[in-house]
């Protein structure tokens, strides 16, 4: 009887881990969203993502899949997970990323993350300072963010005039009634009308992030010293 027991209690473990992970949802808006960040993160745009088009899908990918329920943004989203990291500029002075922290789905898409530590402990910032310098970077990480969350509804609904005929393609190929290489052509051609769809978008948020961008040096510049500002300018 109790080893009965015990072999019920593992298999409810397992079912609770199966349905856990398998309904498993970043929120990014959600109280662990800061944690997402170092201190002296600085978000920017991540052209590479921008670049990033998996929402119409190769036609493997389109076999493996129905997304006629999926979040027609998640294959983008998801480009972030175990995403290249940027190389480091000017000597390594700064870390680039551009995939989300801690394995995340993605809920910055499209930004890339600078981090900044190497460059405050350079600068010598004095305690006022430094907790100045952190909370610029914090409203920098939020105004970034807030236009890359109006940049994601955006090309969800760009995306959402192409998802009926990409879900259409899929169908076919699955059940036989069109070839790999038919479907190919069309995804290709799906593919370039919506880049050409979005471009705008990717402007628009460019034009925003840069925004935040000038916001934050200006208010940076304005508390450094004059050693200190010649120095930042080739950090930065």
């Amino acid at each position: 009887m109790m080893k009965q027991i015990r072999n019920l209690g593992v298999v409810a473990f397992l079912m609770i881990m199966i349905v856990g992970c398998s309904n498993s949802v970043v929120d990014p808006a959600g109280s662990n969203a800061a944690a997402k960040y170092d201190v002296y993160d600085a978000t920017v745009v991540s052209e590479t993502l921008l670049a990033t088009y998996n929402e119409v899908p190769s036609v493997e990918t389109a076999l493996l899949a129905d997304s006629t329920t999926a979040d027609s943004t998640a294959c983008f989203r998801d480009s972030l997970r175990g995403g290249e990291p940027g190389r480091g500029e000017r000597g390594g002075r700064h870390d680039a990323r551009e995939h989300g922290r801690d394995g995340g789905i993605g809920d910055i898409a499209p930004l890339g993350i600078r981090n900044y530590r190497a460059a405050a402990a350079q600068l010598g910032l004095s305690a006022a300072q430094d907790s100045t310098f952190r909370a610029d970077l914090a409203d920098l990480r939020t105004c970034a963010g807030d236009a890359a969350a109006g940049y994601r509804t955006s090309r969800a609904t760009a995306f959402a005039q192409f998802k009926p005929a990409v879900d259409s393609i899929r169908a076919a190929v699955k059940a036989g009634t069109m070839t790999r290489d038919a479907a190919k052509v069309q995804l290709d051609s799906i593919r370039t009308a919506f880049e050409a769809a979005i471009a705008p978008l990717n402007d628009q948020l460019r034009t925003e992030v840069a925004a935040c961008r000038s916001t934050f040096e200006a208010a940076v510049e304005a508390m450094l010293t004059p050693q200190q500002l010649q120095l930042w300018l080739t950090l930065k």
